[in-house]
């Protein structure tokens, strides 16, 4: 039998279970994109952190559609099936720093 994480035990308990987003039943032996992973409801790129209140379980399948966007952001891309708004202003200003930052002309 594998070892399970006495933190992994608890966020399942927290959770009944079930993937914080789609409701799905998780398994810690289930095929891939059904396993358990721990998720950052606000990501620590955008500024959240390890705190409890911050912290859900998520399927590996929603954890990694999901990526860096917040728990609001993913809420709203699975109701109407497109990136928010929020997100794409967020990514592009990351863009555009970075390219700064390496020197490189935007917007021409």
């Amino acid at each position: 039998m594998i070892p399970i994480p006495t933190r992994v035990r608890k966020l399942i308990s927290r959770f009944d279970g079930k993937c914080h987003y789609c409701h799905r039943p998780v398994e810690i032996l289930g095929e891939c994109g059904n396993r358990p992973t721990r998720e950052h409801l606000i990501p620590i790129c955008r500024g959240g952190n390890d705190a409890l209140s911050n912290i859900a379980l998520a399927c590996e399948g929603c954890n990694q559609v999901k990526g860096d966007m917040t728990e609001g952001e993913y809420l709203e891309f699975l109701k109407f099936g497109r990136l928010p708004d929020s997100y794409i202003e967020w990514i592009t200003k990351r863009m555009v720093v970075h390219a700064a930052r390496r020197g490189i002309l935007v917007g021409r």
